[in-house]
């Protein structure tokens, strides 16, 4: 082998080592605390209500809500679900998806017994996502039919719908609904590519754009009207923010390469997800000690019989 080629192989086992990326779930407390939620399998953490109940998905086990240290499994029809909101009450909002026929539908889950949301005129690719629902019952999602993905407001059966952009086949995404039934997610134009957060309350559409972000996702709203979400800036790093009364602040977890916000409570704690790069296990660093061992020997070769290194 040329040295050239084991120098790459080399760089590139490190670069990939030291890049694995893992992901820890937390709660922000409002004096600053991060408190990690070991989620078994991993996971990430999606809700929290006033009593501190968490929602979430496990990579083990599928959506739970976390109560008092315990995690109870949410069971659902069909296949791959998350579990995204829980209101005061308990009840807890997501969606499921269904392979025979193919299709995602939105669920309400009360103690148990779960309800399904389908928005009238839906289609099945991939169908009605449910993420955020308030004290009343009231449950924010998004859905497809032919023109796109629209937004939709479940209010006891009765659904209300609407596109943030006004452009057939853009993004528009409902994803956190608070008790004045104001509604915060996302949407796309078709005149740039970025991605832009929007504030829907009493009818009227409010643009929430990071200053300097290329793409802003807000994910949660509380009574108080305070937003989190997260949005990459220019150099495509990840950071969570809260938007309190027209000024954003940027939260970023200790140590972390990436972090997201997706739920904050009356209280003002607020759950999210960080990611790190991996410390490289000592196998993979036993490795690479003997890789440079090896590549030192295939130089010492090369200047020996004079054969070239490219």
């Amino acid at each position: 082998m040329k040295p050239s080629v084991a120098l790459t192989l080399l760089v590139v086992g490190l670069f990939s080592s030291a890049q694995a990326i893992r992901a820890s779930a937390f709660v922000l407390n409002p004096d600053g605390t991060f408190v990690t939620i070991t989620i078994l399998g991993g996971g990430v953490l999606y809700g929290i209500n006033d009593s501190g109940q968490l929602v979430g998905d496990s990579n083990s086990s599928g959506p739970f809500v976390y109560s008092a240290g315990v995690f109870t499994t949410i069971n659902v029809p069909g296949g791959p679900a998350q579990a995204s909101g829980i209101n005061n009450h308990g009840q807890v909002s997501g969606w499921y998806e269904t392979i025979n026929p193919i299709g995602t539908h939105g669920f309400i889950d009360s103690n148990g017994d779960l309800m399904t949301i389908d928005v009238p005129g839906h289609n099945d690719n991939p169908g009605t996502l449910a993420y955020s629902i308030n004290n009343a019952g009231q449950v924010t999602g998004w859905f497809t039919n032919d023109t796109g993905e629209h937004v939709f407001i479940d209010t006891n059966g009765v659904f209300t719908t609407f596109d943030v952009a006004g452009e057939p086949g853009q993004l528009n995404v409902g994803i956190g609904i608070n008790d004045s039934g104001q509604v915060v997610g996302a949407f796309g134009r078709s005149s740039d590519s970025f991605r832009h957060g929007f504030l829907y309350s009493g009818g009227v559409l409010k643009t929430i754009d990071v200053p300097g972000a290329t793409y802003t996702q807000p994910w949660g709203i509380n009574d108080s009207g305070q937003i989190v979400g997260f949005y990459f800036d220019a150099t495509g790093v990840e950071h969570g923010f809260l938007y309190v009364d027209g000024v954003f602040t940027t939260i970023d977890a200790p140590g972390a390469t990436g972090t997201q916000l997706f739920g904050i409570n009356d209280q003002g704690q607020i759950v999210g997800s960080s990611s790190f790069f991996a410390t490289p296990e000592p196998a993979s660093l036993l490795l690479l000690a003997s890789g440079l061992a090896a590549l030192a020997i295939l130089i010492v070769r090369s200047r020996i019989t004079g054969t070239s290194s490219y």
